[in-house]
């Protein structure tokens, strides 16, 4: 990867865990499975048929955290050439068109995030460990090829809440990746192993309301005043940046149209609180937004 494609790879992450930090934080530990069920869980993994019968679909396995921490992989190596000690930045690197852009994984983290918005409102009120979540999304292998995926996800750890710990990730490979430009992604949400269409459409329409955080060159400007400059306000920007005082305020929020930086952050960013504009510096430094936009 050029530094270039591991900046902009730092970013999705740094925002994404940023959202997963504030998520979690008033998660309780983990009270079921057991370690002994948990056990037999790798070990059924382990002993699956697809693993020793060529002519069933290949699957690789990752069981992790919501916050972040890997509990079992298998399989990762022999197509991902992913060895022991490996994070989540790394396996997620994969997904991948191969443009290094990261539009997959981009787009991958905010049905992520819907998803899990979906258990805030709605998955709570339900069988948790009836659940299961599926997209098709891309990957790049060890030998250099790109191939389409299913990934399912399913619930594993769970503390007295019924708050998600963990859940397994299975991964069946399907066909190689032969698209000329990006297909959307979709996340498909099935309960008791049927697809459930209303909380899929749901699903869909939680992660559209999730923004990209795209702005103008001049509100790149204004945010990068307001962070160097901690007695920043509109005027003495106004007077730095050769703009009207209307014009900055315009910018930095606009009611009517909802294109400025604090409805954008909003609308980007929806767990997050932002009451004026150093909120939204204060989370962009922290997910290292500045540094890579420099």
């Amino acid at each position: 990867m050029t530094e270039g494609e591991i900046q902009s790879l730092n970013i999705i992450f740094k925002d994404f865990f940023a959202f997963i930090d504030d998520l979690v934080k008033d998660y309780g530990e983990p009270v079921s499975p057991t370690n002994d069920e948990f056990e037999q869980l790798k070990k059924k993994i382990v002993e699956l048929p697809s693993n020793q019968n060529n002519h069933l679909p290949k699957q690789f396995f990752l069981v992790e955290r919501v916050a972040g921490e890997i509990l079992f992989s298998h399989n990762l190596n022999t197509f991902l050439y992913l060895k022991d000690g490996f994070d989540l930045m790394q396996f997620h690197s994969y997904i991948d068109d191969g443009t290094g852009s990261w539009s997959y994984l981009k787009e991958y983290f905010t049905w992520r995030k819907a998803t899990y918005l979906f258990f805030s409102s709605i998955g709570k009120r339900y069988d948790i460990q009836k659940f299961a979540f599926k997209v098709k999304l891309p990957m790049r292998f060890i030998d250099g090829k790109i191939y389409w995926i299913i990934q399912e996800s399913r619930p594993l750890e769970l503390d007295s809440q019924n708050n998600i710990i963990s859940y397994i990730n299975t991964y069946s490979i399907i066909e190689i990746y032969k698209e000329n430009e990006q297909i959307d992604l979709t996340f498909e949400i099935h309960y008791d192993n049927l697809y459930h269409d209303e909380w899929s459409n749901m699903l869909a329409e939680n992660k559209y309301a999730i923004r990209p955080f795209a702005i103008s060159s001049i509100q790149c400007d204004i945010l990068k005043y307001y962070q160097t400059n901690t007695a920043a306000n509109s005027v003495n920007c106004a007077n730095e940046l050769k703009y009207p005082r209307y014009t900055i305020k315009k910018y930095i929020s606009d009611s009517k149209n909802k294109n400025g930086i604090i409805n954008m952050a909003r609308a980007s960013f929806p767990h997050i609180t932002f009451n004026d504009l150093k909120d939204v510096v204060r989370f962009l430094e922290k997910i290292a937004w500045f540094r890579v936009n420099n």
